[in-house]
């Protein structure tokens, strides 16, 4: 009797593992075929920034105001070199927005 008892507790344990394995499969299954697709570019009049021409024409006029803010102050002072940064920062947001891929409008405005 003890020896079936243990063949008994091994093919329970057997049993219990395999619907453990069985889940995590299936789980796994719903996620890879659950997972988010790339999305189409085109979708509701959405373009890539890194290829709309109005989000060019938006980095090109936010840098020409702030050069034109920075041409009024003295090279090296205090507030010209803040306007310095702040369009480095600009070009550099626009330029990760244009890698990340992100979509645009017919305004140039990102879309997430």
């Amino acid at each position: 009797v003890a020896l079936f008892f243990n063949k008994t507790q091994t093919n329970s344990k057997q049993i219990q593992f395999m619907k453990r394995f069985n889940l995590i499969i299936l789980l796994l299954g719903l996620l890879i075929f659950n997972l988010p697709q790339q999305v189409n570019a085109e979708v509701g009049g959405l373009t890539k920034c890194s290829k709309s021409p109005a989000f060019d024409k938006r980095l090109q006029a936010t840098v020409k105001k702030l050069e034109q803010r920075l041409a009024t102050f003295e090279v090296g002072s205090p507030p010209a070199l803040s306007l310095e940064q702040q369009i480095a920062r600009t070009k550099a947001r626009f330029d990760k927005y244009s890698r990340a891929e992100l979509l645009c409008g017919a305004d140039g405005l990102s879309h997430l």
